[in-house]
């Protein structure tokens, strides 16, 4: 394969000539993960016969990010990319095979190394599922590389990469944060810089530390006026299910702006001890609730049937806590989540909703409406309606 014209930052460049089998680039907001993941996977991919896996959690993340990367680096004379089998074939070289872990089993693969985007979302079977694949040879050595944002010292890849304790054998870490990239733009710098408490340490310094403190510390700043009349776009709920605990659904929209898509939510409803029918008949008199497409626990089949027989267009919901978290905190800091004052149980739910200092997760409580919006962020991150 020709030689790629690409300046590397030291850390990447690190990153690309490490050898430890298995390799965690951590890094904050702007750090250049995905970039140095995929130029890594094609530099690997440029040997004969070599099967190189380009991954992430959910397929439909793929095209948004770290394809895009991908195809970013690399010339269009030097590969070819047959989009229904999703296997980008490089000139003189190997494969590249692109996969999701929530659409393809991996148990029938066989590679010479998995390179994972966003590995924070994995969990530690599917980690040590993707360790058992990588069993071919190739001039490059088995590898499993990794990149992602920090997370919390208690994470499984934390422990095994040694925040946590001793590391595992043949493990290496390399962390970064985003004032070591140059190329960052001096007012992007500014706006992160302005971030505080656990989200600044872990996406701007790039440390791994306890949660502490609110869980979606930004909320608040993106509560705005109610808007009588809702933008035009696509109408999207979650649902928390309840009986002693509140039943709490939540409806917003989801619309197109210069910046991208926009979630604002607009809508809540939440009720004890009251028939599904009752929720469903309240549910249909918020604004376009007849439009929209619902989400609600996957571990509720029944209630599931109940508010589709109702005419709620219902889908099983993505469920993974620290996925759906990232997601409502990503959508806050970006300023593409913004909330009616009119909601007023989710505002006032979210005054006290914290971290258990024990677990690295959020304490559980008075979350209904807080769950019912992180099952809606989540899912709509998974199918890539917003980002």
């Amino acid at each position: 394969m020709q030689t790629l014209e690409v300046e590397l930052l030291p850390k990447q460049m690190e990153f690309l000539e490490s050898t430890a089998k298995e390799c965690l680039y951590s890094g904050a907001y702007g750090a250049g993960k995905t970039y140095a993941l995929c130029y890594k996977t094609l530099v690997r991919a440029s040997y004969p016969n070599t099967r190189e896996l380009l991954c992430r959690k959910f397929h439909s993340s793929m095209a948004q990010s770290t394809l895009r990367t991908l195809f970013q680096i690399l010339p269009e004379n030097m590969y070819q990319y047959s989009r229904s089998a999703e296997v980008v074939t490089i000139t003189g070289g190997g494969e590249i095979i692109i996969m999701g872990l929530d659409s393809q089993k991996i148990g029938s693969i066989e590679c010479t190394g998995a390179n994972v985007d966003e590995a924070l979302e994995l969990s530690e079977d599917e980690y040590n599922a993707l360790l058992g694949r990588i069993r071919l040879d190739t001039p490059a050595g088995r590898q499993l590389n990794l990149a992602c944002n920090p997370g919390g010292p208690l994470h499984h890849l934390a422990r095994r990469f040694g925040i946590s304790g001793d590391p595992a054998p043949d493990t290496q870490i390399i962390t970064t944060n985003s004032f070591e990239n140059t190329y960052l733009p001096t007012d992007y710098l500014s706006s992160l810089d302005s971030l505080r408490g656990v989200s600044r340490s872990r996406l701007v310094l790039g440390q791994w530390v306890a949660a502490e403190g609110k869980v979606y510390p930004g909320l608040q700043d993106n509560v705005i006026p109610d808007i009588s009349i809702p933008p035009t776009g696509q109408y999207y709920g979650g649902i928390d299910f309840g009986w002693k605990d509140r039943f709490a659904a939540i409806l917003g929209v989801v619309y197109k702006s210069t910046h991208g898509n926009i979630l604002y939510v607009y809508g809540e409803h939440t009720a004890s001890e009251t028939p599904i029918e009752i929720h469903c008949n309240m549910i249909k008199k918020l604004p376009m609730a007849r439009r929209a497409m619902w989400f609600a626990p996957p571990d509720d089949p029944e209630n599931i049937r109940e508010l589709i027989k109702n005419d709620l267009s219902t889908s099983k919901a993505e469920n993974n806590i620290l996925f759906g978290v990232d997601a409502v905190n990503g959508l806050l800091s970006s300023d593409h989540l913004f909330i009616s004052n009119k909601c007023s149980m989710l505002i006032t739910e979210d005054a006290n909703y914290v971290y258990d200092k024990r677990t690295d997760a959020p304490a559980d409580g008075n979350d209904h409406c807080l769950d019912a919006l992180r099952y809606l962020i989540a899912s709509l991150k998974k199918r890539g309606v917003v980002g």
